[in-house]
């Protein structure tokens, strides 16, 4: 349904005025800022312009976000901004999974006769998902433009809280006017579906899910200068994710919460980890069903479509010879109702294979891993804290991986919390993570000991405050 809603807008130029001033008013801006604001007019057009805004070229749809990254990357090439740039490994498992996209794409296109217009759609998708990472990983330089950029969007969700509010009071989205989203509200089960500027309800309440973590990390850092503006940004983020009344968005507010208490426990992750990994296996080996026919009772607002997702899990699994090897045109001959692919582990499968879901998986591991070795490698107490709260993001994003494709918006701030992790991971030092580790390790080895004289009392005094900051 999502794709299919977004497609009615392909292959058409639909540009309103309004649209285009913004593009070129915010285009403009982009050039002429400073680095540290570059972005600010990327995600003010994320929020607030319908995605269906585009012109057609060539056979090519030129997206109002395609159009920013057109000004993005050419700030970055005029000004040589690419010299701070430093590959990592998170770096590397994106580019194989894009190749793993592109290539098992067109080949799956090319047995029926359309690897042209897959080459076509291809370059597209590179464009939006390549194009954005990188863009992001060279504008995105240290924890300090992370923690701008969440103030930027904490300020951004109180207007846009208005434009749901509004739309929830006269059932009229005013963004409607714009095209590419419905000009009145959504309405199941006698519940309103606000959903703004965003494509969707579920993607305007993933979109703003995956936010709230990184507010949480400004609201718990003490003596950080503007608190108040997370605050603000946080109960907003969560009311406009209420607006869109559906489950996914708000499971994951819950999934934030439980990520957020888990922090005390942050020296156990790596026993926490094997038992998400083993607790399902031992359920399913006593389950009289599958151990995903969970998510077909997940119900927390009414009309929930918790079945069609365990359904369309167990139908992959079962087709998994017609899609291993470069996936499959179409996936309604799965089940009734199954061409609705509310899955994004099940989308990179069905689209390109086997090695794009192994890609996909790729990096999310490595994404993890940059975590694990930010927090061993910083002293900085907010730069310690932000990676856990970017780690939640993670976590929060696949939790609703496994209940909706992400497209357009969500996607930007999928990309924009793996780029934070690579750039931030960019200034921790092999040496300085090494040095960090080995204090930790003295200190818990002088607690365990009893022994906390000299250098070891410190170290200790270090462990119990869990991390330092300069």
């Amino acid at each position: 349904m999502l794709l299919q809603h977004s497609a009615e807008w392909a292959d058409q130029s639909i540009f309103h005025p309004v649209s285009l001033a913004a593009v070129l008013c915010l285009g403009l801006a982009t050039l002429v800022v400073d680095r540290a604001r570059a972005l600010l007019p990327m995600i003010v057009i994320t929020c607030f312009i319908t995605v269906a805004q585009r012109v057609v070229v060539g056979g090519f749809d030129f997206t109002v976000m395609r159009l920013m990254l057109f000004f993005g990357w050419t700030r970055v090439l005029v000004r040589g901004e690419l010299g701070a740039f430093r590959w990592r490994g998170l770096d590397t498992a994106v580019v194989l999974w894009a190749a793993a996209t592109c290539v098992g794409y067109v080949a799956m296109h090319a047995q029926h006769g359309t690897a042209g217009s897959a080459v076509t759609n291809r370059l597209g998708w590179l464009m939006d998902n390549v194009g954005i990472y990188f863009l992001f990983r060279v504008l995105l330089r240290d924890w300090e433009d992370v923690v701008r950029f969440t103030r930027w969007l904490a300020l951004l969700a109180v207007p846009l809280l208005f434009f749901f509010a509004f739309e929830r009071v006269t059932h009229t989205n005013l963004f409607g006017f714009l095209g590419g989203v419905l000009k009145q509200a959504w309405i199941r089960e006698g519940r309103i579906r606000c959903q703004g500027s965003f494509s969707h309800p579920i993607l305007a309440g993933c979109f703003w899910s995956g936010v709230l973590p990184l507010l949480v990390a400004l609201i718990r850092t003490p003596r950080l200068r503007g608190r108040g503006v997370a605050i603000v940004g946080a109960l907003a983020a969560t009311a406009i994710i209420l607006h869109t009344a559906s489950s996914t968005p708000i499971m994951a507010i819950v999934f934030t919460a439980m990520g957020t208490m888990m922090y005390p426990l942050r020296g156990y992750m790596r026993y926490l980890r094997w038992a998400l990994v083993i607790g399902p296996v031992l359920l399913h080996m006593v389950m009289k069903k599958p151990v995903w026919h969970l998510i077909a009772r997940v119900n927390v607002v009414g009309g929930s479509t918790g079945w069609h997702r365990f359904h369309l899990i167990d139908q992959c699994i079962r087709h998994f010879s017609d899609w291993w090897l470069c996936g499959v045109l179409e996936t309604g001959y799965w089940g009734r109702g199954l061409d609705d692919v509310t899955n994004f582990f099940v989308l990179q499968a069905a689209s390109a294979g086997l090695f794009c879901l192994l890609g996909f998986v790729l990096v999310l591991v490595f994404a993890f891993r940059s975590v694990s070795r930010i927090m061993r490698g910083t002293d900085h107490l907010l730069t310690y804290m932000l990676a856990w709260q970017l780690g939640v993001c993670l976590f929060v994003h696949c939790m609703n991986f496994i209940a909706v494709s992400y497209a357009h918006k969500p996607l930007v701030l999928f990309y924009l919390t793996l780029a934070a992790l690579a750039s931030i991971e960019s200034g921790v030092s092999v040496r300085q993570e090494r040095q960090i580790w080995q204090a930790r390790n003295a200190a818990l080895r002088a607690r365990v000991l009893g022994e906390s004289d000299g250098p070891e009392r410190e170290a200790a005094a270090a462990e119990r405050s869990g991390v330092g900051s300069r």
